[in-house]
């Protein structure tokens, strides 16, 4: 038998206060011209009909399982839908996004011929909501291939990832023992947890591929609820990422890179707890050359002693040019 009729794809599709899009995330799941998969609906304690939604897909098609659990966010919800998988390839997709319909045919025959490939993944483009024809490279302006130039980057795979998420949650397919070896999704994340995610699974190794194909695409909906409309809670949780994914970080460079960028990350909801933050911040990426970089980061969020500490080295500057 040919490898690629043996194998099975697990989709996992959380769900939270998304009933409204779920029937088209799973029709593109059905759509797929390769058919042997089963897809996981994970109600994530939603109040709205998702149940009602689901159980009718799974009254249709006995390929879509439908699980209930009480609310505790994406990454639970996504960790629940792995604990039930059987697929030999995971398939994340978030109930308002959609893929193309040979997206399985192509990942899993290029999976199936390079075993030392762990994740491949597809190109991403977002539609509106109101206009679900149109295909954006990107949410906000300059409308550019990111992700492909991110993928042609000639930097370390690990170094990219810590500067930008190169892939969306729905444009991979993994291999099952990349995520039994990486683990499941960190709960406490609530933004940016897919990046985290992506970041661990450099760090361990894995092999990843951008492939492109024609009918291949990863699609995500842009909507008032999406989570990537929220700017500010996006660059929060980047920050917490950088705090989570120091500890990985072998190469002292990369951990001094990756606090720097922690200091940049971080926002508003700082304010009040600034220097906590960035000392814990420095513990997570700790190495010699972080201590500059910390206290610079320290003044620069302390005018005043910053201030006071540029006059005493002019002080001191003059008492030596008088001696």
């Amino acid at each position: 038998m040919n490898p690629i009729e043996k194998s099975v794809v697990s989709v996992i599709v959380p769900c939270y206060k998304q009933a409204l899009f779920l029937p088209e995330a799973l029709a593109s799941v059905q759509a797929q011209t390769f058919q042997d998969w089963e897809c996981i609906i994970v109600n994530d304690g939603s109040p709205d009909n998702t149940a009602a939604v689901a159980q009718e897909w799974v009254k249709k098609d006995s390929r879509f399982h439908y699980i209930e659990k009480a609310n505790g966010g994406r990454s639970s919800a996504r960790n629940r839908g792995l604990l039930e998988a059987h697929g030999d390839y995971i398939q994340f997709l978030d109930a308002d996004d959609l893929i193309e319909s040979a997206k399985f045919t192509w990942q899993v025959n290029l999976l199936c011929n390079n075993p030392k490939l762990g994740i491949v993944y597809s190109d991403l483009r977002y539609f509106p909501e109101n206009a679900p024809q149109q295909r954006r490279y990107t949410i906000f302006d300059p409308d550019e291939p990111w992700l492909e130039q991110a993928a042609l980057d000639p930097r370390p795979l690990l170094e990219k990832f810590l500067y930008t998420n190169m892939l969306g949650i729905n444009c991979p397919l993994i291999r099952r023992s990349v995520i039994d070896k990486v683990g499941l999704f960190e709960e406490t994340l609530h933004t940016m947890e897919d990046w985290h995610y992506w970041l661990r699974c450099a760090a361990a190794g894995t092999c990843f591929q951008f492939a492109p194909a024609s009918d291949t695409l990863a699609l995500v909906r842009i909507h008032p609820d999406s989570v990537s409309q929220d700017r500010p809670q996006m660059r929060f949780g980047s920050y917490e990422m950088t705090v989570l994914v120091g500890p990985l970080l072998k190469d002292p460079e990369q951990r001094f890179k990756n606090f720097k960028l922690g200091v940049e990350r971080m926002t508003a909801e700082h304010r009040d707890s600034v220097d906590y933050e960035l000392l814990r911040l420095a513990c997570a990426n700790w190495g010699v050359n972080i201590l500059h970089p910390l206290l610079n980061a320290y003044l620069s969020r302390h005018p005043r002693l910053s201030k006071m500490v540029w006059f005493l080295n002019k002080a001191d500057g003059n008492h030596g040019k008088s001696s």
